[in-house]
C-alpha cells in the first residue's frame, strides 16, 4: 500500500488558477496483506487508544486470528468502489460526507452540486481537538469500505491532526487503502482577490467554490455560513472570491455576555432556530432577542452593503446551523434570491480536483 502525502511549495499559477499540490509517495513498512494477518482480531478502538509506540508493537506481534467476521469484512472492502470522504472540520463540529466520485466538469450555472450519499456530524472539544472516536468508528464501519481518499478542510489543527492519525491507523491494520490530504487555498480552483489568501478559512473558500458552480452566470453570489462564527462572503459575477465579513455566532456572543459581565446569565442558544419575541420581558428573553435579531440584522445589512455595488441583484446561498429558518426570514421582501444549501462546504470539497 502506498500513502500519498502532500506538500505545498511557493509556486506562481496562471491568472486566477492556483497551482496543484506536489505529491510525494511514501511506502509503508510492510504490505497490506501482512498487516491484515497480524492485526486480525484487534479492534480499531483498541488501536486508537494506545500510544503510538504501543500501536507499533501490536502491529508487529499480533498472532493470526480466525475471526471469520473480520476476514469477511476485509474481503468486502476489497470489492466495493472507491470513496471520496470529505471532511469539514470547524471550531466546534466536524462534518463528514461520503461521495462516490470527486471532481465535476459541469459549467457555472449548472444548478447542481455533487451531493454526499451519507453524512455524519460530530462535536469537537475546541480546547483539545478531541472527538468521540467510537461514534466516528461506528459510522465508518457502516459507510466506508474499500479504497478511499480523505480530503480534510480544517480550521482546527489539533482535530485535523487527530483525525489524520486515526485514518492512517485504519490503513495500517488493513481496514482500508486510503490517502489523506489536507486542503489549502492553493487546492481550490477559484480566483481569489484578497490580501492574505493563506490566512483565509478554507471552509469559506470551499463554500464559495460550490456557490460559484450553481450561481447564474451573470449574477454574483453572496455566501452566508452560520457556524461558531458567521461569515458573509462575496463571489462576483466573474467568479472571483472578493472577501467578506466575519462576526461571532450566537453561541459565542452568548458566552461573551456571561463571561464579561457581572450579572448576566449564560443563555444556551446555539443556533438561529425559532425566532424569539423581539421584546423580552425578563433578562433571558431579552438576551435571546438581542442575540437572534442582532445576528439576523447583521447578515441582512451585510448583504445589502455588498449588493449595493453590483450591477444586478446577487444570489444568496445559506449554509450552517438553522440556515433554513434564516433563509425564510431573509427572503421576506428581499430583492435578491435566497437559497438554503445544507452541505455547501462538503460539496465544495468534492469539487476539488484530484
Amino acid at each position: 500500500m502506498r500513502v500519498c502525502q502532500f506538500r505545498h511549495e511557493p509556486e506562481t499559477g496562471t491568472a486566477g488558477v492556483n497551482p496543484p499540490a506536489r505529491r510525494e509517495h511514501v511506502s509503508l513498512p510492510a504490505t497490506r496483506q501482512a498487516f491484515k494477518r497480524r492485526c486480525v482480531g484487534i479492534s480499531l478502538r483498541e488501536m486508537h487508544f494506545r500510544s503510538r509506540s504501543e500501536r507499533t508493537t501490536l502491529k508487529e506481534t499480533l498472532p493470526v486470528s480466525s475471526s471469520i467476521a473480520f476476514q469477511s469484512w476485509l474481503a468486502m472492502s476489497n470489492t466495493v468502489a472507491a470513496n471520496l470522504i470529505a471532511v469539514d472540520i470547524g471550531n466546534s463540529r466536524m462534518k463528514i460526507g461520503r461521495f462516490w466520485s470527486r471532481g465535476d466538469d459541469r459549467p457555472i450555472g449548472a444548478n447542481e452540486l455533487p451531493l454526499p450519499i451519507a453524512t455524519f456530524d460530530l462535536a469537537i472539544d475546541h480546547a483539545t481537538g478531541e472527538f468521540e472516536v467510537n461514534r466516528l468508528n461506528a459510522w465508518c464501519e457502516e459507510n466506508v469500505h474499500g479504497t478511499g481518499t480523505w480530503l480534510l478542510a480544517s480550521v482546527h489543527r489539533a482535530a485535523a491532526d487527530r483525525l489524520a492519525d486515526l485514518v492512517m491507523d485504519w490503513g495500517l491494520i488493513g481496514r482500508v487503502e486510503c490517502t489523506v490530504r489536507r486542503l489549502t487555498y492553493r487546492d481550490v480552483p477559484l480566483a481569489i482577490r484578497v490580501d492574505e489568501p493563506a490566512r483565509l478559512g478554507i471552509d469559506r473558500l470551499l463554500a464559495a467554490l460550490a456557490a460559484n458552480r450553481i450561481r447564474a452566470r451573470d449574477r454574483a453570489a453572496i455566501v452566508v455560513d452560520l457556524g461558531t462564527a458567521i461569515t458573509v462572503d462575496l463571489v462576483d459575477a466573474s467568479g472571483t472570491f472578493c472577501g467578506g465579513a466575519i462576526l461571532p455566532g450566537i453561541a459565542l456572543s452568548a458566552r461573551a455576555l456571561e463571561e464579561h459581565t457581572d450579572a448576566l446569565p449564560r443563555v444556551t442558544m446555539d443556533q438561529l432556530e425559532k425566532p424569539p419575541t423581539p421584546i423580552g420581558t425578563s433578562t433571558v428573553p431579552a438576551i435571546e432577542s438581542g442575540l437572534y435579531w442582532g445576528a439576523i440584522g447583521a447578515v441582512r445589512e451585510l448583504i445589502s452593503q455588498m449588493s449595493s455595488g453590483l450591477a444586478a441583484a446577487p444570489e444568496v446561498f445559506l449554509t450552517g446551523g438553522a440556515s433554513t429558518h434564516v433563509a425564510e426570514l431573509l427572503a421576506r421582501d428581499a430583492d435578491y434570491s435566497v437559497r438554503h444549501v445544507p452541505h455547501l462546504v462538503l460539496s465544495g470539497i468534492a469539487l476539488v480536483e484530484p
